[in-house]
């Protein structure tokens, strides 16, 4: 750093190394907000050589608007994919409750058309899950998998649609899920289980096409290179103002006249010193 010329070193650097860095609470509350909405969907980080990671506050803050930019276009699409798998999670959970019913299970078209007064429910409930339901709706429970690893247990539900209700909030506070029954099934079991396989394949080709359209954006935008700057920021964050001065790794102070800190990273890069430089 001395033979830059650039640079006027203080003899002693400060010991508390908590102010070494910039302040990238806010920057990491945003990124964490759309990490809550969007993770699932995002592609392994991935670092490119030429594009290293923000270290500023302000290549921070650039960084999670380029984040936000591209959560507005994949927006839609993710929106759609989380639609399309509950409801592939609803036609498989039925699927498998025709496949292990026996012949006195109703009729699969009957109970898609229940109504008006009439409401037919399928819950697939939580290991334990107590059911107390009203006196005058008819239920049905069904162990599906049994004997192969975890059961999952389902429970069909018919009765007046105010009762159903009733049972709707009692079980959903017991965190079930509702299985959203299809309204046009065939009448016969058979029939409706072929009906639901050809729902759930094209429901898979759509999915693929909503994640085809969301990897041109996250292309486009470069996601998997920002993501790696996030990783590294979350680590600089949590980490490095822990760490403490040793033959490895210093803390080094002073003043530059050289504002952007390029002539000092190049001075650092020829001797192979990795380094994180912050003005």
């Amino acid at each position: 750093l001395a033979e830059t010329h650039a640079v006027e070193l203080e003899t002693r650097s400060a010991g508390d190394s908590t102010g070494a860095l910039p302040d990238y609470r806010e920057v990491l509350a945003g990124y964490e907000t759309l990490a809550r909405r969007f993770a699932a969907h995002w592609p392994e980080p991935r670092q490119d050589p030429g594009a290293p990671p923000p270290e500023t506050l302000a290549g921070a803050r650039d960084a999670l608007d380029a984040l936000r930019a591209w959560a507005a276009e994949a927006e839609p699409h993710v929106a759609r994919l989380q639609a399309l798998a509950v409801e592939r999670e609803s036609l498989v959970g039925i699927a498998a409750v025709l496949a292990t019913a026996g012949e006195t299970f109703p009729q699969p078209g009957a109970l898609g058309g229940a109504g008006p007064t009439l409401a037919t429910r399928l819950y697939a409930l939580e290991p334990g899950a107590v059911v107390d339901a009203p006196a005058a709706v008819l239920t049905l429970s069904l162990d599906v998998g049994a004997g192969r690893g975890r059961a999952q247990r389902y429970l069909l539900a018919v009765g007046a649609a105010d009762d159903v209700a009733e049972l709707d909030r009692a079980l959903l506070a017991a965190r079930a899920r509702v299985l959203v029954w299809p309204a046009d099934l065939p009448q016969s079991r058979d029939a409706a289980s072929r009906a639901l396989a050809a729902r759930i394949e094209r429901l898979d080709a759509t999915a693929a096409s909503e994640r085809a359209a969301l990897g041109e954006i996250d292309e486009r935008h470069r996601l998997a290179n920002l993501l790696a700057g996030f990783r590294f920021l979350d680590w600089l964050a949590h980490h490095v103002p822990r760490l403490p001065a040793t033959e490895h790794f210093a803390y080094v102070t002073g003043w530059t006249d050289d504002p952007t800190g390029d002539r000092l990273a190049r001075a650092l890069d020829a001797r192979g010193v990795p380094h994180l430089l912050h003005f």
